[in-house]
C-alpha cells in the first residue's frame, strides 16, 4: 500500500479521490477489517501534512478535495508491514516531500 501511495502524492492529485482509491484497494482483502485501525478504534484519513504543527492539512480523508500543491510534506499512517517487538506491534510512520 505505501508504494501505491507514494505513486498518488503528486502536486494536483486530490487527497479525497486517493483516499477512496485506497479502500478500494482493500476491499477484498483480509486487511480490511483492520485498515487504518482495529474496530472503535479505526481512524478516517490515511495521511496528513507536516509543517509547524506534526498534524496539518492537507489530510488524505474524505471531504478534502482540494488538490495537493507542489512542496507539502506529508506523514503517511499506512503501513506495508508491522515489526513484531515482544508481545506488541509496533510501526514507524513514513514521510516525504511531494
Amino acid at each position: 500500500m505505501n508504494a501505491w501511495l507514494e505513486e498518488q502524492l503528486r502536486p494536483g492529485a486530490v487527497p479525497s479521490d486517493i483516499y477512496r482509491q485506497a479502500h478500494e484497494r482493500i476491499e477484498n482483502t483480509p486487511y480490511k477489517p483492520h485498515f487504518m485501525g482495529a474496530a472503535e478504534n479505526q481512524v478516517r484519513f490515511i495521511a496528513h501534512g507536516i509543517g509547524l504543527e506534526l498534524d496539518e492539512i492537507p489530510v488524505i480523508a474524505p471531504r478534502f478535495d482540494e488538490p495537493f500543491e507542489a512542496g507539502t510534506v506529508m506523514g503517511i499512517e499506512v503501513l506495508d508491514h508491522m515489526v513484531l517487538a515482544g508481545s506488541r506491534y509496533c510501526s514507524f510512520k513514513e514521510m516525504g516531500r511531494l
